[in-house]
């Protein structure tokens, strides 16, 4: 499967400014912090937006409903709708996705492990998470980025013990971690491999790779899958 994410160039902010072609543009929010940050950028003659963070429930539904069109026309399979942290959110989209195509809708969302368990920064649960996106129209629901295969694993199960829909996980490639100046994703090819096929054999559907997966982790998941 071959995704391409371009939602947040569709947010509504951005069509109150002109596009810049060949020029370098940051995007920010209100805030001392920002404010410092947009000071350091237009020193290496970077373009600094500011942008009020609140956006109306209308404008995003808009917004989703502007991009996914346009992926329908241009010939996609199905809409994903990945990396969400609001499950209120994810059913602006996925009523965005209903209204305006036929596609099979698939919604992911991203998990923070802390001592009470898994949850989005908003406060959901991988159980509430399938339950409720499936009961919002999503036909396929999981998770995304924010953990290594391990951690996964354990999100996976929870999502699976909460619907008989089908669950997709993408996971990454481990925590990133900064060498030599370099950002490297710690799990290789081989040690995912492995989770993948347990995975495979506990129901999830469908499975693939987040941030630091690479041509070689796709491979060695296929490899994995098909070997049986």
């Amino acid at each position: 499967m071959m995704q391409d994410g371009r939602f947040s160039e569709g947010h509504p902010y951005l069509r109150n400014f002109p596009r810049l072609f060949g020029q370098s543009i940051g995007l920010i929010s209100y805030g001392n912090v920002a404010r410092s940050v947009a000071r350091r950028c237009q020193a290496f003659g970077l373009h600094v937006l500011a942008h009020d963070p609140y956006v109306s429930e209308l404008e995003m539904k808009d917004a989703f409903a502007e991009q996914i069109t346009a992926l329908s026309e241009g010939g996609a399979d199905a809409i994903l709708i990945e990396t969400m942290y609001s499950i209120e959110e994810s059913f602006l989209a996925i009523e965005a996705a209903k209204e305006n195509t036929e596609l099979t809708i698939m919604a992911t969302m991203t998990f923070d492990k802390g001592p009470r368990g898994f949850f989005t920064m908003m406060g959901t649960t991988p159980r509430q998470a399938a339950e409720e996106l499936v009961k919002s129209g999503a036909d396929i629901v999981g998770a995304n980025c924010g953990n290594g295969i391990e951690t996964m694993l354990e999100i996976a199960k929870e999502m699976r013990d909460a619907t008989s829909a089908p669950i997709l996980i993408h996971s990454n490639a481990g925590i990133p971690d900064i060498r030599q100046g370099q950002i490297v994703y710690p799990e290789t090819p081989k040690f995912m491999a492995t989770y993948f096929k347990y995975m495979a054999g506990q129901g999830i559907d469908i499975l693939g790779g987040c941030c630091g997966t690479t041509p070689r982790h796709i491979r060695a998941l296929s490899e994995v899958i098909r070997s049986g």
